[in-house]
């Protein structure tokens, strides 16, 4: 059975976070998108112009039909994504269960196409968790995202912060960087050894 994923967030005529990111990121993890639009987005590679948050009425109704769902889901894990933390050769992300803080690792990559790490991330972890455990799933996100990162240099989009190459293994990317990192081989022992702190 195929995930019905739900995202909830502003658009990004880029393409590179966002609800796009969302979207392409579900999809292309094998999971069917459904979105909830809370802003329309005025923005380029170089930066947001303006925006236009949606009727607030509107876009409660529109959530107040998953309010459920997620609510059943609970905050049970949290998630800090460091990749934007300068000064190390890693970038570390700390999952943590209200027991086990775990270090997600991978080497840091040097692009300009870094737009929508974070919005990439989120969507590849919801993708893939009504299939795969919680700390499964964020390695194997985390991954994927590694992976969109380290090719998103073939993308040329805009003049300045382009979007990560997020269909990096569909379009026959597969021997390239990205592949190689984020799924020729399994995250867990390619690119994700975790430290696990006891509480």
């Amino acid at each position: 059975m195929i995930a019905n994923v739900l995202t909830i967030a502003g658009t990004d005529p880029s393409g590179g976070a966002g609800i796009q990111a969302d979207i392409k990121t579900f999809s292309a993890l094998g999971a069917y998108a459904a979105s909830v639009i809370t802003a329309v987005v005025a923005q380029n590679t170089q930066g947001v112009r303006s925006f236009v948050a949606l009727e607030p009425k509107w876009t409660l109704a529109e959530m107040r039909a998953c309010v459920a769902a997620l609510h059943r889901l609970g905050p049970q894990w949290v998630l800090l994504k460091g990749g934007h933390l300068e000064g190390s050769e890693e970038s570390t992300d700390l999952l943590h269960d209200g027991q086990r803080f775990i270090e997600l690792s991978a080497p840091r990559i040097a692009t300009k196409n870094d737009h929508g790490t974070g919005c990439t991330l989120s969507a590849a972890i919801a993708a893939l968790l009504p299939s795969t455990p919680v700390e499964d799933s964020v390695r194997t996100a985390k991954g994927y995202m590694h992976g969109a990162l380290a090719v998103s240099g073939e993308l040329d989009v805009g003049h300045g912060h382009g979007p990560l190459h997020h269909f990096y293994r569909l379009w026959g990317r597969g021997s390239d960087e990205g592949d190689r990192i984020g799924s020729a081989r399994s995250p867990k022992r390619a690119l994700l050894s975790p430290i696990v702190w006891p509480r």
